[in-house]
Parts: structure tokens; C-alpha cells; sequence
């Protein structure tokens, strides 16, 4: 009898064993499939100095959450195409370039019999042969280089998202990213994998536009700030624009930009390790002693007299005052105030009293403001982009305003083994 059970047992075991196995058989080679037919086809057509990636590689009803989130977004510069028209003419995949310039093209897997070619004639629209059954459409000719495909490696899925293709930035850092694209209702997630990124480790108010603590190329607004005096810093000897930005980049400074009426303030978080509050100073102290040069006058060897104009930081005295318990440090620029101060081991530059008042006074999130602490980023987009949009500086316009046409915020968080970017209306990260 124990020798029948211990038998009946063993079967057993092997019976579940064996199932074990089946499954993982199964989704083995469904994994393989899904990697073989959804097999990159378009990196290829990537003009010359793309940016950014977006491949997508709907099949179903998939396409209808495609339609959901940018039926109606335009996916060729200044041209009127749109992702829902790209259905009719796409075999499997497209993909949505973004180039350095902010220009957008996009590139189909096609037939040609499937190319309306006179109604994107009409539109302007050139449409460049890559490769057999490749097609770049644009609003000019492109040189084309193609893009690094990715190496093959597998995704896990995302309760409620549906994965819809992939995302690709050529240079971030010097090395190619990778990530997936998932969507849902109302919702665009891009995953990629993990991002040394801290934490905002502060509540926002519902003025806040931007909060991030990895600064936004061309997004931090203090190149915008310093630029135009930068040179002349520099000869002074003072901590330039360029310079608090690196050091910002090199040590997870936070930045936080917010509108409040028609005033928009920036604020500047740096380690006091690597930014110490006397150098911040110094850089205020040379801006507003270039908008208040002095005057010398003097002879010359022959005895003619002269005026020279002539900077003297040492000259400027700075104002101090406090500022919900911290002191502060104030210069009248060309730019308004500048406030200094420091608190938890940070140096703050900002450019609004409002704005370091918050930062430096321990409280919550407002009512109506998400708690973005445990976030990395956070972006309210349509704010954004109208700043971006009267700053004629600005670059990346067009791949920005697909975004915010069809999201109204934008969150970044890390999870154990990725990070990822939510794009949606009014949810909360």
C-alpha cells in the first residue's frame, strides 16, 4: 500500500512538473512571437539629428486607444496628417520622429498601393522610399541615418495598460535608451530602465508649472537667465549660468518653476557641498553690478581726460533680510530679484520670494495639488508649453505641443527596476 502511494505520489509530481514546464513553454514562445512579429522595420527611415523615437505597432482594438490619445494630434511639421489618418495607409507599425529642432516626421510599414500619394501631395507632404515597404513621410526632403535598433530583451506587462510599441532616444548621455509604450484610457506610460533620479521630497501648490529634480535640457530657464551676461561673468571670474547648471546636473538639483497672475519665478536647489551659498552670492552680487556699472575718470599720458565704465562686484552690497526663518540674500538684476539663502544643506537661487518662502517652510501639499514628494518629476503640460511657446529661444515646440494637446500633466517615478514617465489629464501620478 505505501509503495502504490509513494508511486501515485511520484506521478504526480511529475504531472505538475511537466505542466509547469507547458506553461513556461507557452509563454516562451509567445514571448518570441510577439518579439518576431512586432520586429522593428521603420528605425531605419530616423532622419539625421532625431531626438526621439516614438514606434508604436497597434493590431485590434489597440489602434482605438491610439485614436483615444492622439487621433487628432499632427505627426509631420506644420502638415495636417494625423495618427488616426495613418490606419488606413500602416502595415503593422509606424513610428513618430522628433528631431533636435523640434521638427516631427513620421515612418510608415507600407505598400505602396496602400499610399494615398495625391492626398498627401495635396498636403505637401514628401514621401521618401527607404527601403522596400519602408516609407518616410516629412515636410521636406530628409537626410536619413537611421537609428541603433535595440538589443532583444523582454517586457513585462502593466496591470491596466495595454503595450502599444516602443520608445528610443539616440543620445541620452551619451548611449542609446530604450523603453516600452503602454497606454490605457486617457493614459500614456513610457518605461524605460531604472534612472539614477531622486526624489522632489516637497509638496507642489496648484501654481507650480514645473518640479523636477533632473532638470529638462532647455527647460530649466537659467540658461535663460544668466545667457545674456554670461560672458561677462566669466571675465569677472563670478559662477556663470552655465556653470550653477552643471554643477545643478552633476549633484540631482531640483528645479521648480511656478506662475503666479502673469509672474513666473524659478527656484534653483544645489547641494551646499558642491554650490556653497558665498558663491551663489557672488553670481548675484556680479549681476547686479553689471546693471549698475560705475565711473572712473583718469588721464592719459598726454593729458587728456577720460572716463573709463567699469564693473566692481565688491561694490554691490546685498540686502538681508528673512524669509520664513532663513536669511536671505537680495539683488536688485536685470532680471528683478535674486534671492540667496540656504536650508537643509542646499543652496537656493530663485527668482521669487513666493516660491522660496514655500520651498524652505515645511508644509503640505496644497488641497488641490498633487503630492508629488515621492515623484522625480512633474510637469503640468499645457502650462509649460505656453511657456515654452513666448519664449522664441525655445526648441522642441512641435514635439511638446503633441504632448500637451492630448495630456494635461506629466509624472516620472522610479519603481524597483525601472522608471517611468505618465502622461494623462487629471490623474494624480
Amino acid at each position: 500500500m505505501s509503495k502504490n502511494s509513494a508511486t501515485t505520489r511520484r506521478s504526480r509530481r511529475v504531472v505538475w512538473l511537466l505542466a509547469l514546464l507547458s506553461v513556461i513553454g507557452i509563454a516562451f514562445t509567445w514571448k518570441v512571437a510577439t518579439i518576431w512579429f512586432e520586429r522593428d522595420t521603420v528605425s531605419q527611415a530616423a532622419p539625421d539629428q532625431t531626438a526621439l523615437m516614438l514606434r508604436f505597432t497597434p493590431i485590434g482594438k489597440q489602434w482605438d486607444l491610439l485614436d483615444d490619445l492622439f487621433g487628432n494630434a499632427s505627426v509631420v511639421t506644420n502638415r495636417s496628417l494625423t495618427v488616426r489618418e495613418l490606419q488606413s495607409m500602416t502595415e503593422g507599425e509606424f513610428a513618430i520622429f522628433f528631431g533636435e529642432d523640434g521638427s516631427q516626421s513620421v515612418a510608415i510599414h507600407s505598400s505602396r498601393e496602400h499610399i494615398p500619394t495625391n492626398k498627401l501631395d495635396a498636403q505637401g507632404i514628401v514621401v521618401q522610399e527607404v527601403s522596400p515597404n519602408t516609407y518616410l513621410l516629412s515636410d521636406t526632403l530628409l537626410p536619413v541615418s537611421g537609428l541603433q535598433e535595440r538589443s532583444l530583451w523582454f517586457t513585462w506587462p502593466v496591470f491596466g495598460y495595454t503595450q502599444v510599441g516602443t520608445i528610443t532616444v539616440p543620445d541620452a548621455g551619451g548611449s542609446p535608451l530604450f523603453g516600452n509604450i503602454f497606454a490605457s484610457h486617457g493614459r500614456l506610460m513610457l518605461r524605460t530602465p531604472k534612472m539614477p533620479t531622486d526624489r522632489i521630497n516637497k509638496p507642489i501648490t496648484t501654481d507650480t508649472i514645473v518640479a523636477a529634480t533632473v532638470l529638462p535640457a532647455k527647460f530649466s530657464q537659467m540658461s535663460k537667465f544668466f545667457s545674456p551676461i554670461d560672458p561677462a561673468l566669466a571675465a569677472l571670474g563670478l559662477p556663470t549660468g552655465t556653470l550653477i547648471e552643471s554643477l545643478a546636473r552633476q549633484a540631482g538639483g531640483t528645479v521648480i518653476i511656478g506662475q503666479d497672475s502673469e509672474e513666473t519665478g524659478v527656484l534653483l536647489s544645489i547641494p551646499e557641498s558642491v554650490f556653497p551659498k558665498s558663491t551663489a552670492e557672488d553670481a548675484i552680487r556680479g549681476m547686479a553690478a553689471l546693471e549698475k556699472p560705475l565711473l572712473r575718470a583718469f588721464q592719459l599720458p598726454d593729458r587728456t581726460s577720460v572716463e573709463e565704465i567699469y564693473v566692481d562686484p565688491s561694490s554691490v552690497s546685498l540686502e538681508e533680510r528673512t524669509i520664513a526663518g532663513s536669511p536671505v540674500s537680495r539683488a536688485t538684476t536685470h532680471l528683478g530679484e535674486m534671492l540667496v539663502a540656504s536650508s537643509n544643506g542646499q543652496t537656493i537661487l530663485s527668482t521669487s520670494e513666493q516660491l522660496l518662502s514655500l520651498w524652505v517652510t515645511p508644509s503640505k501639499a496644497s488641497p488641490n495639488a498633487c503630492d508629488v514628494s515621492r515623484m522625480s518629476t512633474f510637469i503640468d503640460l499645457d502650462r509649460a508649453y505656453n511657456l515654452l511657446a513666448s519664449d522664441s529661444d525655445s526648441i522642441h515646440i512641435s514635439s511638446y505641443s503633441i504632448l500637451s494637446r492630448n495630456f494635461g500633466r506629466l509624472f516620472v517615478k522610479n519603481t524597483a527596476l525601472s522608471t517611468q514617465f505618465l502622461f494623462c489629464d487629471e490623474c494624480c501620478g
